[in-house]
């Protein structure tokens, strides 16, 4: 009966394993293992998202995935919108208060400066000899720079020289650039004595003023000066001269009313 006996002792150590409720497999023991590495896996993301908040446009996940995926292109797209969007309100923001800084300095420029709408945008000086008529050694140039070196050319020349800012946005007659020639007699220095004579004239260009040119051609009146060109007598303006009646004449019938005689004649004098 022995081998009956240990029989029945292995059956009643198996009964008495499968009966005790308290003991685990080893394949539970694993799980429940597993179960504690990802609650505290899944706390210790919590406190990264909690301190590094997650980008605009990444989509949550409700399955754990190993590495993190990339989000759709439509969201990549949207979030590129964005930050263009954002650069570009900023540029303008800055461009903004460039433009109402240049235009509060223009505003007080005009105020100060008497002559602000005569000058134009491309900076035209006159170069003109201290001690010469008919033109002659006028240069026209558009940078300081030019001047210097013209200047520093005629080193040995001790003759004084007139440096004058052009005025860009003149009056424009028949679509010439023009001046008025008035004759003046001075009989005293001390006081001051000036006798001006009431008629004068005006002198006209050869060629259609542009604003953009730097020819003397195209700035300087003097008679002297444009009879060179070719196109002196071709004008349709006789000897590109008019007299002061006919200047006259021609203003108030642009302008409708007499503005020689009630505006430009009481500044000449």
């Amino acid at each position: 009966m022995t081998g009956g006996g240990a029989d029945s002792d292995e059956i009643e150590e198996e009964s008495n394993e499968e009966s005790d409720p308290n003991e685990k497999s080893e394949d539970e023991a694993e799980e429940d293992e597993e179960e504690k590495e990802q609650s505290q896996s899944n706390a210790n993301k919590g406190e990264k998202d909690a301190e590094f908040p997650e980008p605009m446009g990444s989509i949550k996940s409700s399955k754990m995935a190993s590495t993190p995926k990339a989000p759709p292109k439509y969201v990549r797209e949207r979030d590129r919108e964005i930050s263009e969007f954002k650069e570009i309100e900023n540029k303008l923001g800055n461009f903004k208060a460039l433009h109402d800084y240049v235009v509060e300095l223009c505003k007080r420029l005009k105020e100060r400066f008497t002559q602000y709408n005569m000058n134009g945008t491309e900076n035209l000086w006159l170069l003109k000899p201290g001690s010469s008529s008919r033109g002659r050694g006028i240069k026209v140039y558009k940078t300081y720079e030019k001047v210097l070196n013209r200047i520093k050319l005629l080193k040995g020349n001790t003759r004084l020289w007139v440096v004058q800012k052009c005025i860009e946005n003149p009056l424009i007659v028949e679509n010439r650039k023009f001046d008025i020639r008035q004759w003046v007699l001075v009989t005293d220095w001390n006081p001051l004595t000036v006798w001006c004579y009431k008629e004068s004239y005006v002198r006209f260009c050869v060629q259609e003023y542009d604003p953009k040119g730097d020819s003397r051609k195209n700035h300087l009146t003097n008679n002297s000066v444009q009879k060179k060109y070719a196109d002196f007598a071709d004008t349709e303006i006789d000897g590109n001269m008019w007299s002061s009646t006919e200047f006259a004449d021609h203003l108030e019938e642009q302008y409708g009313d007499d503005r020689w005689t009630d505006k430009i004649w009481p500044q000449i004098k």
